[in-house]
């Protein structure tokens, strides 16, 4: 049809709406608007349901559950079990988390000195987001001795990409060692004098005395030599050489150690010798007291200081002094969120 036809034929329609013939057109009404449910009353009922339910301890952490099948990896991934501190009570769950397992041994050698140290670390790091390296500065000392078997009917959380190939952890592994050559260090205390020094697990306290009782015994030998050379001169004068005191000595009275070298023969000196016999001694034989007891006093103070004297020795590693005995992935067992391993 063409327009021409359609006008013709809606005329009588329009000239029937013109007229008033026809009814309006009715509006329908629309559904009717719902009534407000009271929504505040509602959210107070289930808070306090909730809070009633915390209290009881009933509501149920918002942690997925495990998976009950342990991930598949290839042969050639190492993996270790750690042991658990207690046994798990019946009808908790245990979930096995990885970790990064890292055992080494580093020699510390001074060649020079005819120093040899070993010291062994045991590292257990978490994963490292991709991109970035393990933080072995923040890792785990673990002690005790790995299974090698897990618990039984234990989950697993899955292992991250980074840990799933015997490649992967073998370059973690040479990174593990290129960390221990940078950073693994061994402090020790010396006495160059003396040719002493400390061992891994002395403290200065314990070396202090020890380097006390050698200085000791050298002024033992110094003193020994020193009276060999003034002997003759006091008898010459015919005069007994004077005693030690026990603080020249180091001896008990004094806070010294007990050694053979103190046992000296407790002859009368020439002031002493005065006071008991009442002879007037000679000008020589004062100064040759004043000069012995002079050069006494300064060989032990010169052996004391030494024994008080002490520096710290610092040794590396060399790379080929570094040696990891285990590496790979670690399993590591938790019990309701908290580390349950050794």
């Amino acid at each position: 049809m063409n327009r021409e036809q359609i006008s013709s034929l809606m005329k009588p329609l329009k000239d029937k709406l013109a007229s008033g013939g026809a009814k309006k057109p009715v509006a329908v009404p629309l559904a009717a608007k719902p009534v407000a449910v009271p929504v505040a009353q509602a959210a107070r009922a289930q808070d306090q349901e909730f809070r009633q339910r915390l209290q009881q301890g009933i509501v149920p952490a918002a942690v997925p559950a495990a998976p009950k099948d342990r991930p598949e990896l290839p042969a050639d991934v190492r993996q270790f079990f750690l042991p658990l501190k207690r046994p798990a009570a019946p009808g908790v769950e245990i979930v096995y988390r990885p970790r990064v397992l890292a055992f080494a041994e580093v020699a510390f050698v001074d060649r020079r000195k005819g120093l040899e140290h070993r010291k062994g670390y045991r590292f257990l790091a978490e994963s490292a987001a991709p991109g970035e390296s393990l933080k072995w500065l923040t890792a785990e000392s673990v002690e005790g001795q790995l299974l090698d078997a897990p618990e039984a009917a234990a989950g697993w959380a899955p292992v991250p990409e980074s840990l799933d190939t015997a490649k992967k952890l073998k370059a973690l592994e040479k990174a593990f060692a290129e960390y221990l050559y940078g950073n693994a260090r061994l402090r020790l205390f010396e006495n160059k004098k003396l040719g002493l020094v400390s061992q891994p697990q002395e403290d200065l306290l314990a070396f202090g005395q020890r380097c006390h009782d050698a200085a000791l015994r050298e002024a033992g030998k110094g003193y020994e030599t020193e009276r060999a050379k003034y002997l003759p001169k006091f008898n010459a004068l015919n005069l007994p050489m004077p005693a030690l005191s026990a603080e020249q000595r180091g001896g008990p009275d004094a806070g010294g150690g007990v050694l053979g070298w103190m046992l000296v023969p407790l002859k009368l000196g020439a002031s002493a010798m005065r006071a008991v016999t009442g002879d007037q001694p000679t000008k020589k034989q004062v100064e040759l007291e004043a000069e012995w007891k002079g050069r006494v006093a300064a060989l032990y103070e010169k052996w004391r200081q030494v024994g008080e004297d002490h520096t710290e020795l610092l040794l590396t590693p060399r790379k080929v002094d570094v040696q990891v005995t285990a590496f790979g992935l670690a399993w590591a067992p938790f019990v309701q969120g908290a580390a349950a391993y050794k």
